[in-house]
């Protein structure tokens, strides 16, 4: 598994974390989405 893809590169680690910060928060939405409606 590339470890680029999780964000722990230093190189671009600010560009990956705000990727990973948006999917999480897009699945959180997602999962309560269905937990509620």
């Amino acid at each position: 598994m590339p470890s680029g893809m999780f964000g722990y590169r230093p190189v671009d680690g600010k560009g990956r974390k705000k990727w990973r910060l948006a999917i999480g928060g897009c699945l959180l939405i997602f999962i309560f989405a269905h937990l509620f409606f």
